[in-house]
């Protein structure tokens, strides 16, 4: 993808960190037992869902504001859609959870998830695009050569 650096690359930055603090939240959740530790599992499904929802959903403005690949017109609209229903979820769990119906909490939880990891496969497209460069190493040392106290 080429951009330029000015605010797609600020968007950009934004992005990652986003990107990091949805993984941190998923640690979090996986470390921890909403039955033995409800708040601490709680912080962590927030910064998973809802950092991971502000991701994709700049991921979708970088998908229309980069230069286009051909699939661009294709993974677009489904980034669109599948961010649309995320946040359906999102808002969804969040009301069934503290309305005390956890059951259908969940089943948001685990569809959201399950639209995650479809918002995760939609990335194969750009990645496709991605050169190979191979590298080589030298199997010999560089030869120095010691001229009057001096490595050259």
């Amino acid at each position: 993808m080429q951009m330029d650096y000015g605010q797609n690359g600020k968007v950009n930055i934004g992005s990652i960190v986003l990107g990091f603090i949805s993984c941190v939240g998923i640690s979090i959740i996986g470390n921890s037992q909403q039955s033995v530790l409800i708040g601490i599992h709680l912080l962590g499904a927030f910064l998973a869902f809802f950092g991971g929802l502000a991701y994709f959903q700049l991921q979708v403005w970088l998908c229309y504001k980069a230069h286009p690949f051909k699939d661009r017109h294709c993974v677009g609209p489904l980034r669109a859609t599948f961010c649309s229903i995320c946040s359906i979820l999102v808002i969804t769990m969040a009301i069934l959870h503290n309305t005390s119906y956890k059951s259908g909490a969940a089943v948001c939880e685990w569809a959201l998830v399950m639209s995650f990891f479809v918002l995760f496969g939609l990335f194969g497209s750009e990645f496709r695009h991605i050169d190979f460069h191979q590298l080589t190493v030298q199997k010999q040392g560089l030869k120095t050569q010691i001229t009057n106290g001096v490595v050259s």
